[in-house]
């Protein structure tokens, strides 16, 4: 028996030595571990610090300095770790549970470069045929409880993620990421505090919510997010719920969110009261310059097909280029890249502002649009529009537009649609108006009359709707007896303006604010305007004051004929009317002549 005592202590003391001999110093086997790595993922995994364990419950593993890379790992690899910590309680395991309970797993300084050029990503395998890493396997809650594992918390810290796709750069730089109770079909809580910076914008992030991983899908409810937008600071808050669907690999999200106040810079060019401008007044579409992001992408059409969203943003202070519009608000929707939503003003220039939209990206994007404003005060829109004609009146309008493309240029070339809208009454500048049509009826007869207009008219109506097919817009307005109508065309990219203008004097009772010579009464006065929008020279067109004269001469308009006729019993004295009479018919059959011979 004594012998057999010193034999099993021998032993068991030679046990305890080769033991210690294996666990003293971890180190020896990072070569195993490197290989395992390698074999399972396709790492190559260098563990340039030293490895440590504690063996006392919970057992602790303990490693620094850990680089990986598709090969061997240089100064900037894929991924680099400062420092990595497991604790395990492994008393289960010994007790017969089968069961693995990890008490944490903090990461330290981790560091990610992640590159794509051309649609190929480092983050994948050499050789891969998708730039997309293959998702993530999660197991649902196993039937037999003593085969689970769980991990009662992962902590992530000090960390950050540098994404290069294409030389557009975002840093990911993560304070804090936790999340507690992992395990296959359980819900964690987690909450993450990290910030996003992509060119000059910088997010901040604080964001709390219930994960819960299955095997077909992950799920996120009662999230709750603050962040802080700069610049310049914008403090959002937000709910939202989420689901990733693993097998479809789509993302669908909830979300009510609210900004204190949002600010949009401008620095547009004013829009002249011309074609351009009553399409701007009648809140069809901002105007449009001509610079180098013409023709870059507008909507992130990869990212839209892949996520559905359902949701609303509340903003409590939209700020357009210093003026505020409050109570905003903007619910979207997408389903499969089928877009659309509405924008909500209640408090605009005294009315409101609504626009419903939507837009489908299934393929190449198809816009539609219909604004709306309501008794807005125009005196206040046209001081908006950096405008210096007078205007006083509450005004009325709505659009209906379509469009196609993913670029600026695709969306004016190809914008479709009618505009309405009616300024109520009030009072309006026309001194502009009033020396164009001086300056033609100077040439026909009757200035007097149109010399009496006011340069500020004291209005009780002004309709009118506007037309556009790419560039070519057509633009009609009825401002008391005085009607207006444009036609021609219009490039919102270079401002070209190329229009003509008929200005007609109705002879109406309920609507005789303008005046002019009988001779003139129902007569389209011809106008042209060319140059720009910002710019615009309208003067008598030659060529339609040469078709009116021609019009009185010619006689072949038999209601002119008789203004004519009662201008000459009106006018010249009974001895001459005669000779009046058969002057204008000479000069109409020298016309007529003239006309056969061209």
């Amino acid at each position: 028996m004594r012998k057999f005592l010193v034999v099993l202590v021998v032993l068991l003391a030679a046990a305890i030595g080769v033991l210690y001999w294996l666990l003293a110093d971890p180190n020896r086997f990072k070569g195993e571990i490197s290989e395992l790595v390698q074999r399972e993922t396709g790492l190559v995994l260098e563990l340039r610090g030293d490895l440590g364990w504690r063996l006392w419950p919970p057992v602790r593993l303990v490693a620094a300095d850990i680089a990986a890379d598709w090969q061997a790992p240089g100064e900037a690899p894929l991924v680099h770790i400062d420092n990595l910590e497991l604790d395990a309680d492994l008393l289960p395991l010994i007790t017969g549970e089968r069961r693995l309970s990890v008490s944490g797993v903090t990461i330290e300084g981790l560091r990610a470069n992640l590159i794509e050029r051309a649609g190929k990503a480092n983050w994948t395998p050499p050789g891969a045929t998708t730039r997309k890493p293959p998702p993530v396997p999660v197991g649902a809650a196993p039937e037999d409880e003593s085969a689970a594992w769980a991990v009662d918390v992962v902590t992530l810290r000090d960390s950050r993620i540098d994404y290069d796709i294409d030389g557009e750069l975002t840093r990911l730089d993560i304070d804090e990421i936790i999340v507690a109770n992992v395990a296959p079909g359980a819900t964690s809580p987690t909450k993450a505090n990290v910030t996003i910076t992509t060119g000059e914008r910088t997010v901040a992030v604080d964001v709390r919510a219930d994960a819960t991983a299955a095997s077909d899908a992950v799920r996120i409810e009662h999230g709750e997010l603050e962040a802080t937008l700069t610049p310049p600071a914008m403090p959002v808050t937000a709910t939202f719920s989420a689901t990733y669907d693993l097998t479809r690999e789509r993302l669908a999200v909830e979300f009510d969110a609210a900004i204190d106040e949002f600010t949009i810079p401008t620095e547009a060019e004013p829009i002249a009261l011309g074609a351009g401008g009553f399409a701007a007044v009648a809140f069809a579409a901002p105007a449009m310059t001509n610079d180098s992001s013409l023709d870059e992408p507008i909507l992130p059409l990869e990212a839209i097909r892949a996520v559905d969203w359902d949701g609303v943003v509340r903003i409590a202070r939209l700020d357009y280029g210093g003026t505020i519009f409050p109570n905003a608000k903007i619910t979207t929707a997408n389903s499969g890249g089928r877009m659309n939503g509405k924008l909500e003003l209640p408090q605009v220039f005294g009315g409101s502002a609504t626009s419903d939209w939507s837009i489908d990206a299934r393929r190449t994007p198809k816009w539609h649009l219909a604004p709306k404003l309501e008794r807005i005060d125009s005196k206040a829109l046209l001081e908006f529009l950096q405008e210096r004609h007078e205007w006083v009146a509450l005004f009325l309008g709505s659009s209906d537009l379509t469009m196609t493309g993913n670029t600026e240029r695709e969306l004016i070339t190809s914008m479709k649609g009618k505009t309405t809208f009616d300024g109520g009454q009030g009072k309006l500048d026309i001194k502009g108006i009033r020396d164009i049509a001086l300056a033609i009826a100077a040439r026909v007869g009757g200035t007097e009359r149109i010399a009496a207009w006011p340069e500020v008219l004291d209005y009780k109506r002004f309709t009118g709707n506007w037309d556009v097919d790419g560039t070519s817009h057509r633009l009609n307005v009825l401002l008391d007896n005085l009607a207006i109508d444009l036609e021609g065309t219009l490039d919102p990219i270079t401002e070209a303006l190329d229009m003509a203008v008929g200005v007609t004097v109705q002879d109406t009772a309920e609507y005789r604010s303008f005046e002019v010579d009988p001779l003139l009464m129902g007569l389209s006065l011809p106008i042209r305007c060319q140059g720009s929008v910002s710019e615009p020279r309208c003067k008598a067109d030659e060529e339609g004051t040469k078709k009116l004269v021609a019009q009185v001469l010619s006689g072949k308009n038999p209601e002119l004929k008789a203004k004519v006729d009662k201008a000459i019993d009106e006018k010249v004295p009974e001895e001459y009317r005669d000779a009046a009479r058969s002057l204008l018919d000479m000069l109409g059959k020298g016309k007529q002549h003239q006309q056969q011979d061209q």
